[in-house]
């Protein structure tokens, strides 16, 4: 039983560090899984930044509309725990990133830890700058994506870049 614990705070520990485990094959071989077991990603500052992110409205990007795999956007909304709003009435809904009811309505992040840990405690407005992307369709080989994606499906950015904003520039 010891053992069993043991085991299971260690796949803890790796999966909350945002790094893949090796799996141990018939061989007692290690099996590189960071393809199949998707613990974490974020953008590039280098590739994805202010300088050339295009401006997309929220709602362009929360649909889909016009918007490719991989593009370097940004968008200005409201960010509240693993994902941006449109408004602060969106992000306060209870369980605002799995909720059924906004799908459509948001767009999840993921990020580096040194980004994550500055989540606002109540929404508040940035303009968030990443590569866009789709849950269904970024890890298709993945048999486990932890994150947004783990819960909600439909569009997300990797954040590369996060600016503060004003309400006023939410579109």
């Amino acid at each position: 039983m010891m053992l069993n614990t043991v085991g299971l705070l260690l796949i803890g520990i790796a999966l909350g560090s945002g790094t893949a485990l090796p799996a141990q094959t018939p061989s007692g071989k290690g099996e590189d899984l960071s393809d199949q077991i998707i613990t974490g990603a974020w953008g590039d500052p280098a590739k994805c930044n202010s300088s050339n992110a295009k401006p997309v409205a929220f709602m362009d990007a929360a649909l889909g509309n016009g918007i490719a795999k991989g593009e370097c956007v940004s968008i200005t909304a409201y960010w509240a725990g693993r994902a941006i709003f449109v408004s602060t009435a969106d992000a306060n809904v209870r369980k605002a990133t799995v909720t059924a009811g906004l799908t459509g309505r948001r767009v999840g992040i993921y990020a580096d830890e040194r980004t994550l840990i500055k989540t606002p405690r109540r929404p508040k407005p940035f303009k968030i700058i990443g590569t866009y992307a789709s849950c269904a369709t970024e890890w298709p080989g993945a048999m486990m994506v932890l994150g947004y994606c783990h819960f909600s499906d439909g569009p997300f950015l990797k954040i590369s870049q996060v600016l503060p904003a004003k309400r006023r520039d939410i579109r």
